[in-house]
């Protein structure tokens, strides 16, 4: 073979690199378990079913918290220690991943974000689906027939109403937010120029169709 290889130093040189390379190939994939890493760390915030959807099965999840590789934020959510949440919101994108797609951070919680309000809320608020609730005591649902895609901000891990509509929704739920709040916090947004009368009315057009809803509380600021 040595013979050979003077002989035909090119030929060999040629087989010699194309192993070396394909050695290199296989050496240089990831693992099963860094890709499953990467797989999750690409969710976010995730529960069983999405990382089931993503290949991942539940025992393998298991074990990935148990190493301390995967965090677990409650009872059925999770995440990738480098998944960067922001602090101060990421109660929001605990609410929204454990709500669904169509959940959205409002009621006297969007209030209080757009500091329309002192009130620091007990509960956070969330607009679902009728078809969603909880019991959780720390979320407060408000179940809406509404369009939850009208007048939405979309953040990277949290929906939440505009000002516009945390003003309107607030008058429109009055009986359950406060009429006092409720207005106080209108008050606040006009004069703060966030925005206007003319648009909050356009705002609850947009996604009931019946302007008239809030007109009586909107009267009052």
């Amino acid at each position: 073979m040595l013979k050979n290889a003077i002989e035909h130093p090119k030929i060999y040189m040629g087989v010699f690199m194309l192993k070396t390379s394909k050695s290199r190939s296989k050496r240089g994939r990831p693992s099963k378990a860094d890709d499953q890493l990467y797989r999750l760390r690409k969710l976010g915030l995730f529960d069983l079913d999405l990382a089931k959807k993503s290949g991942i099965p539940q025992q393998t999840l298991s074990r990935l918290v148990a190493t301390g590789q995967i965090l677990r934020i409650t009872r059925d959510l999770y995440r990738h220690p480098e998944t960067q949440i922001d602090p101060a919101t990421e109660d929001f994108a605990v609410a929204c991943a454990k709500f669904g797609p169509h959940s959205v951070i409002g009621g006297l919680t969007a209030l209080f974000h757009y500091n329309l309000t002192d009130q620091p809320p007990q509960q956070i608020w969330i607009l679902v689906p009728p078809s969603r609730s909880s019991i959780d005591r720390l979320y407060r649902c408000m179940r809406v027939k509404t369009m939850l895609s009208s007048n939405i901000k979309t953040h990277k891990t949290y929906r939440i109403v505009t000002v516009e509509r945390a003003v309107a929704e607030g008058l429109r739920f009055a009986t359950k937010i406060g009429l006092e709040t409720a207005i106080r916090a209108a008050r606040i947004a006009f004069k703060e120029k966030l925005t206007n009368p003319t648009k909050v009315l356009k705002t609850v057009w947009d996604f009931t169709g019946m302007s008239h809803l809030i007109s009586p509380g909107l009267s009052q600021c």
